[in-house]
């Protein structure tokens, strides 16, 4: 299983994999060890018990990971191949959970050049203008003020905006589009 880094596509799925497998093999150990020390002591006051309980801290925080990561899913592969031809070397992130006190947000794809971040997510008009605002809130917070965020839900507008953008791009003079992303790697799930 290659490995899929934060912000590529495909990372959500790969992470549910290595979820399950991690959680599953924390529990299987947990529970292997109590059974070792109930059938070498014939009770369960000994120290391999004690060990098993202590073993099922690092599971269910594995777990509650995994729990994060199955509620939600890849974004599908035809909206990430058009993205793809249309983006060509626009910085871009895909499949990032924004987590919030209150709710949480999967934005599908998330591009930027400079000064101006653009991205595409299912979702209400109401949770996308909320969304805008946690990450302003967020970037300001890291000394990055003055960018402009657009988040749509209609894929179309997003592919619009992403063609002006990529005509508009010049890798030798972005400054800020690998920070800018990789805040918002930081950020998310």
């Amino acid at each position: 299983m290659k490995k899929i880094q934060k912000g590529q596509y495909g990372y959500i799925g790969y992470q549910k994999k290595v979820a399950i497998i991690r959680t599953l093999t924390l529990f299987a150990i947990a529970f292997m060890i109590l059974i070792i020390g109930l059938y070498t002591t014939g009770t369960k006051s000994n120290a391999l018990t004690i060990i098993a309980i202590l073993g099922m801290l690092p599971a269910s925080k594995s777990a509650v990971n995994m729990i994060m990561f199955l509620r939600y899913r890849d974004s599908s592969q035809e909206l990430y191949h058009n993205t793809q031809e249309l983006a060509k070397q626009l910085p871009m992130n895909y499949d990032l959970v924004f987590t919030m006190p209150d709710k949480s947000f999967q934005v599908q794809q998330i591009a930027c050049n400079q000064n101006t971040v653009c991205g595409y997510r299912d979702g209400d008009e109401q949770s996308l203008k909320k969304l805008q605002q946690h990450i302003s809130s967020v970037l300001q917070s890291n000394h990055l003020s003055n960018v402009e965020i657009k988040i749509w839900n209609d894929y179309e507008s997003f592919l619009k905006r992403l063609m002006q953008m990529q005509e508009k791009y010049n890798p030798s003079e972005d400054t800020t589009s690998s920070q800018i992303l990789s805040l918002l790697q930081a950020i998310s799930l």
